[in-house]
């Protein structure tokens, strides 16, 4: 009979948390640790509600998921392989760390601009959707806020530009020139890319806990537009 390999668990996650501790600690609180810790924490959510079968890789992704973010590394494939290779060496067998890998590359709206403008369909399967629900959660709401004028601050950025109308229109390349270059007013993020957040969740838990937050940007945003306008 053929031996089934073995593996921990809890000793990936820990390992994982550990590689994600290491590679955001000079970040800004906008993409820091503690971000990686609340996502991971929504998206088990999602997926224990949701049933998805690979919690793990879930949890994995979730952790690991900005650790080579294009806005602050250079080298994020090779810090993305380096940690899954860590974590192959604790026991990870490697369809997990694939799903992983795919997880990762799928999740962020960067990405989903490019396939879009691109035309190309893009993979959706139920560990991503849980994933990339979490990471948009912790996107919108006063937690969104909050990490939004964080980016914004850390890159110096004005709060808004008067002399720059707000749209919602914004393609892949604009976007990417806007992050790398550090351009652009933070209160016309929320315009581009947050208040879009809502309407582009893949599972009905991740719409569920969307609903509020959207309106809690929406009333502040108001507000917001209010004082600016004296």
């Amino acid at each position: 009979m053929a031996l089934i390999a073995k593996y921990d668990d809890d000793l990936l996650v820990a390992t994982a948390t550990e590689i994600t501790k290491e590679a955001m600690k000079s970040l800004d609180g906008s993409h820091d640790y503690e971000h990686a810790v609340r996502v991971c924490r929504l998206a088990e959510r999602l997926a224990r509600e949701e049933q998805v079968m690979d919690v793990l890789a879930v949890k994995l992704a979730a952790l690991l998921h900005d650790i080579g973010d294009f806005k602050y590394f250079q080298d994020g494939e090779r810090r993305l392989q380096d940690a899954l290779s860590t974590l192959q060496a604790h026991g990870l067998p490697s369809e997990t760390a694939d799903k992983v890998h795919a997880i990762i590359r799928g999740i962020g709206f960067t990405e989903e601009l490019r396939a879009a403008q691109a035309g190309e369909k893009r993979e959706t399967f139920p560990e991503l959707a849980c994933c990339q629900d979490a990471d948009r959660l912790d996107a919108i709401g006063a937690v969104g806020i909050a990490r939004c004028f964080t980016f914004g601050g850390a890159r110096g950025r004005p709060l808004y530009d008067p002399d720059v109308p707000v749209s919602s229109e914004i393609d892949y390349d604009r976007y990417v020139a806007q992050h790398l270059g550090n351009t652009g007013a933070t209160i016309n993020h929320f315009h581009e890319k947050l208040l879009k957040l809502s309407g582009m969740m893949k599972t009905e838990s991740g719409r569920a806990l969307a609903r509020s937050r959207h309106e809690f940007m929406v009333a502040y945003l108001k507000q917001f537009e209010e004082e600016v306008a004296g």
